[in-house]
Protein backbone atom coordinates (compact mmCIF):
# COMPACT_ATOMS: atom_id res chain seq x y z
CA UNK A 1 0.00 0.00 0.00
CA UNK A 2 2.87 2.34 1.09
CA UNK A 3 4.30 1.72 -2.53
CA UNK A 4 0.65 2.84 -4.53
CA UNK A 5 0.37 5.80 -1.96
CA UNK A 6 3.76 7.23 -3.37
CA UNK A 7 3.12 6.33 -6.84
CA UNK A 8 -0.32 7.83 -6.46
CA UNK A 9 1.27 10.47 -4.82
CA UNK A 10 4.00 11.31 -8.19
CA UNK A 11 1.40 11.09 -10.10
CA UNK A 12 -0.85 14.08 -8.49
CA UNK A 13 2.06 16.38 -8.61
CA UNK A 14 3.49 15.52 -11.93
CA UNK A 15 -0.95 16.02 -13.24
CA UNK A 16 -0.97 19.70 -10.97
CA UNK A 17 2.59 20.57 -12.56
CA UNK A 18 1.75 20.05 -16.06
CA UNK A 19 -1.75 21.68 -15.51
CA UNK A 20 0.28 24.81 -14.37
CA UNK A 21 2.50 24.62 -17.52
CA UNK A 22 -0.12 24.08 -19.97
CA UNK A 23 -1.89 27.21 -18.61
CA UNK A 24 0.93 29.24 -19.32
CA UNK A 25 0.93 31.36 -22.77
CA UNK A 26 3.69 30.71 -24.81
CA UNK A 27 5.42 30.48 -28.04
CA UNK A 28 4.05 27.35 -30.12
CA UNK A 29 6.80 24.25 -29.39
CA UNK A 30 9.25 24.03 -31.73
CA UNK A 31 10.47 20.76 -32.61
CA UNK A 32 13.92 19.70 -33.53
CA UNK A 33 14.17 18.78 -37.51
CA UNK A 34 16.19 15.97 -35.70
CA UNK A 35 13.64 14.73 -33.18
CA UNK A 36 13.31 11.15 -33.72
CA UNK A 37 10.40 9.60 -34.38
CA UNK A 38 11.20 7.11 -32.14
CA UNK A 39 12.96 6.76 -28.72
CA UNK A 40 13.69 4.56 -25.92
CA UNK A 41 13.91 5.50 -22.56
CA UNK A 42 17.40 4.56 -20.73
CA UNK A 43 18.73 4.93 -17.12
CA UNK A 44 20.25 8.14 -16.16
CA UNK A 45 17.48 9.73 -18.33
CA UNK A 46 15.63 12.74 -17.32
CA UNK A 47 12.52 14.24 -18.61
CA UNK A 48 14.82 17.47 -19.18
CA UNK A 49 17.52 15.27 -21.25
CA UNK A 50 14.38 14.28 -23.24
CA UNK A 51 12.63 17.14 -23.76
CA UNK A 52 15.98 18.66 -25.43
CA UNK A 53 16.28 15.89 -28.28
CA UNK A 54 12.63 16.56 -29.18
CA UNK A 55 12.81 20.31 -28.63
CA UNK A 56 14.55 23.97 -29.37
CA UNK A 57 13.19 24.82 -25.91
CA UNK A 58 13.10 22.07 -23.69
CA UNK A 59 10.77 24.13 -21.24
CA UNK A 60 8.19 23.68 -23.85
CA UNK A 61 7.83 19.77 -23.50
CA UNK A 62 4.30 20.22 -21.94
CA UNK A 63 2.79 21.79 -25.53
CA UNK A 64 3.88 18.22 -27.13
CA UNK A 65 3.26 15.83 -24.57
CA UNK A 66 -0.07 13.70 -24.43
CA UNK A 67 -1.29 11.35 -21.98
CA UNK A 68 -2.32 7.55 -23.21
CA UNK A 69 -5.56 7.04 -20.81
CA UNK A 70 -4.91 3.82 -21.92
CA UNK A 71 -1.74 3.01 -19.62
CA UNK A 72 -1.04 3.18 -15.90
CA UNK A 73 0.42 6.24 -14.66
CA UNK A 74 0.70 7.71 -17.65
CA UNK A 75 2.55 11.06 -16.46
CA UNK A 76 5.22 8.57 -15.16
CA UNK A 77 8.17 7.49 -17.39
CA UNK A 78 10.71 4.45 -16.68
CA UNK A 79 13.94 3.14 -18.00
CA UNK A 80 12.41 1.49 -21.15
CA UNK A 81 9.70 2.80 -22.16
CA UNK A 82 8.96 3.75 -25.75
CA UNK A 83 8.39 7.22 -26.42
CA UNK A 84 6.40 7.97 -30.25
CA UNK A 85 6.27 11.02 -32.05
CA UNK A 86 3.10 11.27 -34.18
CA UNK A 87 1.42 13.48 -35.46
CA UNK A 88 -2.66 14.29 -34.69
CA UNK A 89 -5.05 17.05 -35.54
CA UNK A 90 -3.32 19.08 -33.17
CA UNK A 91 0.46 18.80 -34.53
CA UNK A 92 2.74 16.72 -33.87
CA UNK A 93 2.76 15.14 -30.27
CA UNK A 94 4.61 12.34 -28.26
CA UNK A 95 3.01 9.42 -27.07
CA UNK A 96 3.96 6.64 -23.93
CA UNK A 97 4.26 2.86 -24.97
CA UNK A 98 4.62 0.39 -22.84
CA UNK A 99 5.54 -3.20 -24.11
CA UNK A 100 3.60 -5.08 -27.04
CA UNK A 101 1.59 -1.56 -27.19
CA UNK A 102 4.00 -0.35 -29.67
CA UNK A 103 2.96 -2.64 -32.11
CA UNK A 104 -0.73 -0.58 -32.36
CA UNK A 105 1.63 2.21 -34.29
CA UNK A 106 1.72 2.80 -37.50
CA UNK A 107 3.34 0.10 -39.91
CA UNK A 108 5.64 2.57 -41.59
CA UNK A 109 7.80 2.59 -38.52
CA UNK A 110 10.34 0.18 -37.81
CA UNK A 111 10.23 -1.82 -34.89
CA UNK A 112 13.97 -2.08 -33.28
CA UNK A 113 14.24 -5.55 -31.99
CA UNK A 114 15.29 -6.68 -28.94
CA UNK A 115 12.95 -4.44 -27.20
CA UNK A 116 14.07 -3.01 -23.81
CA UNK A 117 11.71 -3.93 -20.91
CA UNK A 118 11.84 -3.04 -17.42
CA UNK A 119 9.70 -3.96 -14.29
CA UNK A 120 7.11 -1.23 -13.33
CA UNK A 121 8.30 -1.48 -9.94
CA UNK A 122 11.56 0.43 -10.74
CA UNK A 123 11.89 4.38 -9.84
CA UNK A 124 10.76 6.25 -12.72
CA UNK A 125 12.89 8.62 -14.01
CA UNK A 126 13.06 12.19 -12.39
CA UNK A 127 11.91 15.56 -14.36
CA UNK A 128 15.48 16.76 -13.20
CA UNK A 129 19.01 15.76 -12.21
CA UNK A 130 17.89 15.52 -8.79
CA UNK A 131 21.28 14.38 -7.49
CA UNK A 132 23.24 17.64 -8.90
CA UNK A 133 20.59 19.31 -6.05
CA UNK A 134 20.70 16.63 -3.28
CA UNK A 135 24.01 17.47 -2.75
CA UNK A 136 23.51 21.15 -1.80
CA UNK A 137 19.79 20.67 -0.53
CA UNK A 138 19.91 21.10 3.21
CA UNK A 139 23.62 21.96 3.59
CA UNK A 140 22.82 25.94 2.68
CA UNK A 141 19.99 28.05 4.08
CA UNK A 142 19.68 31.38 3.96
CA UNK A 143 18.22 33.76 6.49
CA UNK A 144 17.19 37.22 6.60
CA UNK A 145 19.13 39.87 8.62
CA UNK A 146 17.21 40.16 11.56
CA UNK A 147 16.43 35.79 11.83
CA UNK A 148 20.15 35.80 11.68
CA UNK A 149 20.89 38.13 14.60
CA UNK A 150 18.46 37.07 16.63
CA UNK A 151 19.07 33.52 16.02
CA UNK A 152 20.86 31.03 19.05
CA UNK A 153 24.05 30.05 18.91
CA UNK A 154 26.84 28.21 21.17
CA UNK A 155 28.75 30.11 23.57
CA UNK A 156 31.28 27.41 24.68
CA UNK A 157 32.24 24.42 25.75
CA UNK A 158 31.21 23.61 29.33
CA UNK A 159 35.00 23.51 30.29
CA UNK A 160 35.70 26.86 28.50
CA UNK A 161 36.83 24.37 25.03
CA UNK A 162 36.84 26.79 21.65
CA UNK A 163 37.58 23.53 19.52
CA UNK A 164 34.22 21.59 19.77
CA UNK A 165 34.05 18.05 18.85
CA UNK A 166 30.82 15.10 18.55
CA UNK A 167 30.41 14.04 22.13
CA UNK A 168 31.29 17.42 23.44
CA UNK A 169 28.72 19.30 25.97
CA UNK A 170 28.42 23.48 25.31
CA UNK A 171 26.40 26.53 26.64
CA UNK A 172 24.13 27.98 24.30
CA UNK A 173 22.72 31.65 24.17
CA UNK A 174 18.47 32.77 24.39
CA UNK A 175 17.33 29.81 26.69
CA UNK A 176 13.88 31.25 25.40
CA UNK A 177 14.89 30.32 21.57
CA UNK A 178 15.29 26.89 22.19
CA UNK A 179 12.24 25.39 22.51
CA UNK A 180 12.96 22.42 20.45
CA UNK A 181 15.14 18.90 21.37
CA UNK A 182 16.96 18.58 18.27
CA UNK A 183 19.64 21.01 16.28
CA UNK A 184 21.11 21.68 13.33
CA UNK A 185 24.61 23.95 13.72
CA UNK A 186 25.38 26.28 11.20
CA UNK A 187 28.77 28.37 10.25
CA UNK A 188 28.38 31.68 8.91
CA UNK A 189 28.92 31.63 5.40
CA UNK A 190 28.65 34.69 2.71
CA UNK A 191 26.41 38.02 3.35
CA UNK A 192 24.71 38.75 0.44
CA UNK A 193 24.04 42.32 -0.69
CA UNK A 194 21.72 43.79 -3.34
CA UNK A 195 23.91 44.80 -6.30
CA UNK A 196 22.18 48.09 -6.92
CA UNK A 197 21.47 49.40 -2.98
CA UNK A 198 24.10 47.60 -0.91
CA UNK A 199 20.89 46.60 1.61
CA UNK A 200 21.75 43.34 2.88
CA UNK A 201 19.27 40.72 1.29
CA UNK A 202 20.30 37.43 3.47
CA UNK A 203 23.13 35.54 5.13
CA UNK A 204 24.02 32.01 4.29
CA UNK A 205 24.52 29.41 6.31
CA UNK A 206 26.86 25.89 6.25
CA UNK A 207 25.85 22.87 8.15
CA UNK A 208 28.32 21.74 10.26
CA UNK A 209 26.54 19.09 12.30
CA UNK A 210 24.02 18.45 14.86
CA UNK A 211 23.14 18.54 18.60
CA UNK A 212 20.79 17.50 20.72
CA UNK A 213 19.81 19.66 24.04
CA UNK A 214 20.56 18.14 27.70
CA UNK A 215 19.46 20.70 29.77
CA UNK A 216 17.26 24.19 29.33
CA UNK A 217 16.19 25.22 32.84
CA UNK A 218 19.40 27.36 32.92
CA UNK A 219 20.31 30.60 31.88
CA UNK A 220 22.31 29.00 29.61
CA UNK A 221 21.06 25.91 27.95
CA UNK A 222 23.54 22.87 27.39
CA UNK A 223 23.68 20.61 23.80
CA UNK A 224 25.43 17.70 23.04
CA UNK A 225 27.46 17.80 20.10
CA UNK A 226 26.31 14.88 17.76
CA UNK A 227 27.95 14.92 14.68
CA UNK A 228 30.10 17.32 12.71
CA UNK A 229 31.36 17.52 9.18
CA UNK A 230 33.23 20.40 9.48
CA UNK A 231 34.98 22.48 12.58
CA UNK A 232 32.29 23.35 15.02
CA UNK A 233 33.16 26.70 16.96
CA UNK A 234 31.49 29.09 19.44
CA UNK A 235 29.35 31.50 18.13
CA UNK A 236 27.99 29.11 15.24
CA UNK A 237 24.01 29.31 15.06
CA UNK A 238 21.64 26.96 16.25
CA UNK A 239 18.34 26.34 14.60
CA UNK A 240 15.58 23.59 14.06
CA UNK A 241 15.91 21.68 10.49
CA UNK A 242 14.48 23.07 7.81
CA UNK A 243 13.08 20.40 5.83
CA UNK A 244 13.33 20.86 1.93
CA UNK A 245 11.93 17.74 0.18
CA UNK A 246 12.87 17.63 -3.85
CA UNK A 247 10.02 17.00 -5.86
CA UNK A 248 11.00 13.98 -8.24
CA UNK A 249 8.27 15.30 -11.52
CA UNK A 250 9.67 19.30 -10.65
CA UNK A 251 9.98 20.10 -14.18
CA UNK A 252 10.44 24.27 -14.99
CA UNK A 253 7.88 26.28 -16.25
CA UNK A 254 8.12 30.09 -17.36
CA UNK A 255 7.85 32.97 -14.97
CA UNK A 256 4.83 35.10 -16.82
CA UNK A 257 6.54 38.40 -14.78
CA UNK A 258 9.24 40.58 -15.97
CA UNK A 259 11.77 39.67 -13.54
CA UNK A 260 15.41 41.23 -13.43
CA UNK A 261 17.89 40.32 -11.20
CA UNK A 262 21.75 38.58 -11.14
CA UNK A 263 24.23 36.05 -10.00
CA UNK A 264 25.17 37.09 -6.29
CA UNK A 265 26.76 33.75 -5.85
CA UNK A 266 28.46 30.47 -6.56
CA UNK A 267 29.10 27.08 -4.44
CA UNK A 268 31.94 25.58 -3.04
CA UNK A 269 34.07 29.03 -3.23
CA UNK A 270 33.91 28.34 -6.99
CA UNK A 271 34.56 31.33 -9.62
CA UNK A 272 32.84 29.86 -12.73
CA UNK A 273 29.39 27.93 -13.19
CA UNK A 274 28.72 25.78 -15.98
CA UNK A 275 25.73 23.12 -16.54
CA UNK A 276 24.14 21.50 -13.46
CA UNK A 277 25.92 24.39 -11.16
CA UNK A 278 23.95 25.83 -8.27
CA UNK A 279 23.95 29.41 -8.17
CA UNK A 280 22.68 32.18 -5.88
CA UNK A 281 20.43 34.91 -7.66
CA UNK A 282 18.85 37.88 -6.02
CA UNK A 283 15.12 37.38 -6.73
CA UNK A 284 12.87 35.75 -4.23
CA UNK A 285 9.30 35.67 -3.17
CA UNK A 286 9.70 39.16 -2.43
CA UNK A 287 10.08 39.48 -7.04
CA UNK A 288 7.13 36.42 -7.23
CA UNK A 289 9.92 33.86 -8.08
CA UNK A 290 9.00 30.30 -7.09
CA UNK A 291 10.18 26.84 -7.30
CA UNK A 292 9.79 25.55 -10.77
CA UNK A 293 10.41 28.83 -11.94
CA UNK A 294 12.96 28.92 -15.39
CA UNK A 295 14.43 31.89 -16.13
CA UNK A 296 17.47 32.80 -18.06
CA UNK A 297 21.12 33.92 -17.75
CA UNK A 298 22.48 36.38 -19.64
CA UNK A 299 25.94 38.28 -20.60
CA UNK A 300 26.08 41.45 -20.31
CA UNK A 301 26.55 43.20 -24.01
CA UNK A 302 30.04 45.36 -24.07
CA UNK A 303 30.28 48.54 -25.11
CA UNK A 304 31.89 49.74 -28.44
CA UNK A 305 32.21 52.91 -29.79
CA UNK A 306 29.79 53.79 -33.05
CA UNK A 307 32.30 53.05 -36.12
CA UNK A 308 30.14 55.91 -37.88
CA UNK A 309 29.41 58.70 -35.29
CA UNK A 310 31.92 57.52 -32.98
CA UNK A 311 29.79 57.35 -29.88
CA UNK A 312 29.71 54.75 -27.35
CA UNK A 313 26.95 52.21 -27.63
CA UNK A 314 25.83 49.17 -25.70
CA UNK A 315 25.15 45.58 -27.26
CA UNK A 316 22.47 44.10 -25.97
CA UNK A 317 22.71 41.14 -23.96
CA UNK A 318 22.36 37.83 -25.30
CA UNK A 319 21.27 34.81 -23.19
CA UNK A 320 23.47 31.87 -22.46
CA UNK A 321 21.89 29.90 -20.15
CA UNK A 322 18.87 28.21 -18.46
CA UNK A 323 18.32 28.66 -14.57
CA UNK A 324 16.04 26.26 -12.65
CA UNK A 325 14.70 27.93 -9.50
CA UNK A 326 14.10 24.73 -6.74
CA UNK A 327 14.67 26.37 -3.39
CA UNK A 328 13.06 30.26 -2.35
CA UNK A 329 13.80 32.71 0.23
CA UNK A 330 12.49 36.31 0.48
CA UNK A 331 14.83 38.19 -1.44
CA UNK A 332 17.10 34.78 -2.42
CA UNK A 333 16.68 31.92 -4.53
CA UNK A 334 18.77 29.16 -5.21
CA UNK A 335 18.86 27.87 -8.88
CA UNK A 336 20.48 25.01 -10.76
CA UNK A 337 21.64 25.75 -14.41
CA UNK A 338 20.25 23.79 -17.07
CA UNK A 339 21.71 24.75 -20.39
CA UNK A 340 24.90 26.88 -20.94
CA UNK A 341 27.00 27.72 -23.72
CA UNK A 342 29.29 29.65 -21.60
CA UNK A 343 30.67 30.01 -18.36
CA UNK A 344 28.75 31.80 -16.03
CA UNK A 345 30.00 34.10 -13.17
CA UNK A 346 28.85 36.46 -10.50
CA UNK A 347 27.14 39.48 -12.09
CA UNK A 348 25.74 37.86 -15.11
CA UNK A 349 22.23 38.92 -15.39
CA UNK A 350 19.18 36.55 -15.12
CA UNK A 351 16.18 37.71 -16.05
CA UNK A 352 12.08 35.92 -17.10
CA UNK A 353 11.66 34.63 -20.59
CA UNK A 354 9.80 37.13 -22.72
Amino acid sequence: MSYLRTQLKLVVMWVFGMTLMIGNPALSAALKSDAPERYIVQRGDTLWDIASVYLDEAWQWPQIWEVNPEIDNPHLIYPGDELWLVKTEAGFKVQLMRGDQTGALSSTVVKLSPSIRISQNKNPIPAIPLDDIAQWLGRFRILGPADFDQAPYIVAGIDGKLLLKPGDLVYTSESGLLTATNYRIYQRGQTYRDPQSGDTIGTELLEVGQARRVSGEAEMPMLKILSSSEEISPGDRLLVSEERILDPTLFPKTNQLNLAGEIIGLRANATLAANNSVVTVNLGAQSGVMVGDLLRIAKRGASVADPVTGKMIDLPDRSVASLLVYQVYEQVAYGLVLVASEVLTVGDPVRSFP
